[in-house]
């Protein structure tokens, strides 16, 4: 999806709390943890989540050309979120008694937390097709009334469906995945 066809996403994409990011991946040069180095948002509602985008885009087109756009599919819960990161919290007191590293990295820790699936609010499943034949079989095997949304990527397209029981459909599904901006 380019960046001048984001009305196009339908407005459930855009509420709630949702992580966007600007992300280097790895298939694409990036080494190590792409995600510990992208630039990351939690947006809460419609107008924030566009105000992300414009400030993602802005860097994205000032220095890091390579970088793509993403945004999580299931807007997050954010009680559980902060239930995930307390966990986490207690988790490294625990783990690392005189390890600080938890808390020199916090932006990164409650982001994580919050795109944990456990996290997520609703769900919905992504399927990553990388070509068009991949794309064909999919969208035929996919019951219509299942699909809510399907667009473009730079390598293929993504179809977004309502949850369904994975082992009645063959095909690769990502059920808390990232919708690619651009």
């Amino acid at each position: 999806m380019l960046i001048d066809d984001l009305d196009r996403l339908p407005e459930c994409f855009k509420d709630g709390y949702r992580g966007v990011m600007l992300l280097h991946r790895n298939k694409d040069g990036e080494t190590g943890n792409a995600q510990r180095k992208a630039y990351k948002i939690i947006t809460n509602g419609v107008n924030a989540w566009y105000d992300a985008i414009e400030r993602l885009s802005y860097l994205r087109m000032t220095g890091y050309r390579d970088y793509r756009i993403y945004s999580s599919v299931n807007p997050r819960n954010m009680r559980k979120a902060i239930h995930e990161f307390k966990r986490r919290q207690l988790q490294a007191a625990y783990d690392h008694n005189d390890d600080y590293d938890f808390y020199t990295d916090i932006e990164n820790r409650f982001f994580s937390s919050a795109m944990s699936p456990v996290c997520r609010d609703h769900s919905l499943f992504l399927i990553d097709c990388d070509s068009e034949h991949e794309y064909e079989k999919a969208i035929d095997m996919i019951p219509k009334d299942l699909v809510v949304f399907d667009y473009e990527t730079r390598n293929g397209r993504h179809i977004i469906t309502k949850p369904f029981n994975p082992n009645e459909i063959p095909i690769t599904i990502n059920k808390d995945g990232l919708i690619s901006i651009c």
